[in-house]
């Protein structure tokens, strides 16, 4: 928690993620940098209370979050790391996408479901390594 009183985002992933054993977890995120100590420490905790699938890209610049929680999918494409940082020191832009259905019925479940897809094309990527 912040010092304001405010939850850090990556503690409320990991909180919802808890409530929910059944939830998988996939992160695609940079290598962190010797010098990028935050990094390493989001990955650490991460790894210790979620045990996401994580995968390396070290060309990955953009943020693509997307949950998939029946009956609520979410997709947010933009600049926000989960630091406290990105979360309120920063000015950052990102657009939030919600729909019911990854079923293409409309505009916005079709860009949810082109949001997905991209997302497992990643994961197929050469640039995109399985993390030790």
């Amino acid at each position: 928690m912040y010092t304001d009183g405010r939850i850090d985002p990556l503690q409320l992933m990991i909180d919802a993620v808890r409530s929910r054993p059944t939830c998988m977890v996939n992160v695609i995120t940079r290598e962190p940098k010797p010098k990028a100590e935050w990094h390493a420490e989001a990955i650490r905790i991460l790894k210790a209370n979620i045990k996401p699938a994580l995968f390396y890209c070290n060309s990955l610049h953009t943020k693509l979050y997307i949950l998939e929680s029946e009956p609520l999918l979410c997709a947010m494409l933009g600049s926000p790391n989960l630091t406290a940082g990105g979360n309120t020191e920063n000015i950052e832009l990102a657009l939030e996408v919600r729909g019911l259905s990854l079923v293409r019925k409309d505009e916005i479940s079709g860009t949810l479901c082109d949001l997905v897809e991209y997302a497992h094309t990643l994961l197929s990527d050469e640039a995109v390594t399985v993390a030790p």
